[in-house]
């Protein structure tokens, strides 16, 4: 059974949200703009893969890469890049 996230929207850092696992469009919008005063639109919201990786400028702590699904050290994320407030 693969592994179960909750709806925890976290800031991509630059122009976007996300939260690990794939979450209902619809829902990951809802709590987006119940939480962070984000309005999103679901067909703005899509299902990808990703890995968490240290930074090696020391810049940041970590980075998140697109990975291959099912592939050592990756997991689901729902992802919306384009932010539209209102």
């Amino acid at each position: 059974m693969p592994k179960q996230y909750p709806i925890e929207i976290e800031s991509t850092g630059d122009d976007g949200w996300f939260s690990k696992g794939h979450h209902d469009p619809a829902q990951f919008c809802a709590d987006a703009e119940r939480y962070w005063g984000y309005r999103f639109h679901p067909q703005d919201v899509t299902h990808e893969w990703w890995r968490c990786v240290p930074d090696s400028t020391g810049e940041y702590t970590y980075l998140y890469w697109p990975a291959k699904p099912h592939s050592r050290g990756a997991f689901p994320v729902t992802v919306c890049l384009r932010e539209r407030r209102g």
